[in-house]
């Protein structure tokens, strides 16, 4: 495949990564197949994703880039997070990736693949919240359950659905649920994050491949679709279950 018949979100996502200075990430086809897929799936337009290995963004710097029809909403690494060829490792302390989307009242579902390898008490995959509202998707229970996890560590009743509560340890597991919950307008450092947090040292410890937020509860159906398809594009390589 040429650029030139890459999709056309595609070459504004290249375009995007061009103008700031980076060169074409060279797994871009894999980027490309992913996106052609969503669309497939007839939901684009309810997503922002970022795929974290080097080789399908950035590659350096601070800023991963976004992906979507939901408009564009690159992350922030903060407090030191690396670029590595599998995604970003997330190991220093209360590193993690800050996003600027608002998640407003009503129905969301993340999505989101990780390395389960090192163990930090309570790491954790996203998480919003502030004074009023406190709310973790997919938070390790405690440093010496390598397989265990709680979709909701705070609030009881608001996951709707959910693909697995364990994950295989030291391997690459996608992690998603569902929720209909009204979220506070951010974290306590200002916005929501992805692979830790700004505080508490709620790192996730590893390495972070992909993430995503769709404005809508998915249903288990295409939760699995998303992972079946991630699996076989854009998560080449990585031996998902």
């Amino acid at each position: 495949m040429k650029y030139y018949q890459l999709d056309n979100d595609t070459k504004k996502y290249i375009k995007r990564l061009n103008y700031n200075g980076f060169k074409t990430p060279t797994d871009i086809y894999s980027v490309d197949q992913f996106v052609r897929g969503v669309k497939d799936l007839g939901i684009w337009n309810n997503m922002i994703c970022w795929p974290l290995r080097a080789d399908q963004n950035a590659g350096s710097g601070n800023i991963a880039y976004s992906l979507g029809g939901l408009g564009v909403y690159n992350g922030t690494l903060v407090n030191g997070p690396t670029w590595q060829a599998n995604g970003i490792r997330f190991s220093p302390s209360n590193s993690c990736m800050r996003i600027g989307y608002t998640l407003a009242s009503g129905s969301h579902t993340i999505l989101a693949v990780a390395l389960n390898g090192a163990i930090v008490n309570n790491s954790q995959i996203f998480r919003v919240s502030n004074t009023a509202n406190n709310f973790h998707f997919w938070q390790r229970r405690n440093a010496t359950s390598t397989t265990q996890f709680s979709p909701n560590t705070d609030l009881s009743g608001y996951i709707n659905g959910a693909i697995t509560n364990t994950a295989i340890a030291s391997a690459y597991n996608t992690f998603g649920a569902t929720t209909s919950r009204t979220f506070g307008t951010g974290t306590s450092s200002g916005t929501p994050s992805f692979f830790g947090d700004t505080a508490n040292n709620q790192q996730w410890g590893d390495i972070g491949t992909f993430c995503s937020i769709f404005n809508l509860q998915l249903t288990t159906a295409q939760i699995l679709s998303l992972h079946n398809l991630y699996k076989i594009t854009a998560g080449k390589g990585l031996a998902l279950p």
